[in-house]
């Protein structure tokens, strides 16, 4: 009797739960995180996530969305049945970057829980154009007056860039340059001068610098200063 009581209460214990559990999907991952290491700015990185669907019911995929619009993300399938293999095709353009970054695809769907799973991708970015310094600094420059900075460019890419265009975002600076090309590994000289005349309210802006290289995008040097009255 004692024997029989023991089962019925393990039974009791143990079986409804396994009854009434709802089936549910799961995420089995190869890899959350992808480190793509050092490349030159401009250059675009792609990498699939693969997943598995370990649970026992369709894994199903509301919405993908990435933390910047420089990573695009292309899902294999909305929908996973149990057992099943997705991916997510990651691609990220890194023009616009320097330096270390990370970027995150939100995985938005209906496993247990709520909250979206997070896959990164994550390296460093090597400038194909280095600048010196890092920002054109003339603190106060009286109107009418003139101050001049050096600024250098250093290619280093292993092609020479042509230089298509060079402009400032403030008309009182102005870039003077005889240079047509970035030649690999050489550092190029430029100067620029704050011109402040009495329209001048200030003398914040950016040198911009484009090359024939389109990857790279437009080239922003920081400007920063003010006008003494």
């Amino acid at each position: 009797m004692l024997i029989k009581r023991t089962w019925l209460l393990l039974f009791l214990l143990f079986f409804p739960i396994a009854v009434l559990a709802d089936p549910a999907p799961a995420l089995d991952a190869e890899r959350m995180t992808f480190d793509f290491g050092e490349i030159f700015q401009g250059e675009k990185v792609t990498h699939t996530f693969a997943f598995t669907n370990s649970g026992d019911a369709d894994l199903v995929i509301k919405r993908i969305k990435t933390s910047c619009g420089c990573t695009a993300a292309l899902l294999s399938a909305k929908t996973i049945p149990p057992g099943a293999e997705g991916t997510i095709k990651a691609t990220f353009d890194s023009g616009r970057f320097r330096g270390k970054v990370t970027k995150t695809i939100y995985f938005y769907s209906n496993l247990p829980g709520g909250q979206p799973q997070k896959f990164t991708i994550a390296g460093n970015i090597r400038p194909m154009v280095a600048f010196e310094p890092a920002q054109l600094s003339f603190g106060e420059v009286p109107e009418g007056g003139e101050k001049v900075l050096s600024l250098t460019l250093t290619n280093a890419g292993e092609e020479k860039l042509q230089i298509e265009n060079i402009r400032t975002a403030n008309t009182a600076l102005h870039v003077i340059t005889e240079a047509e090309f970035l030649l690999p590994g050489v550092a190029t000289p430029f100067t620029v001068a704050a011109r402040p005349i009495k329209e001048t309210a200030h003398l914040r802006g950016y040198v911009l610098v484009r090359t024939d290289n389109k990857s790279l995008g437009e080239l922003r040097i920081p400007v920063r200063g003010s006008v003494g009255r």
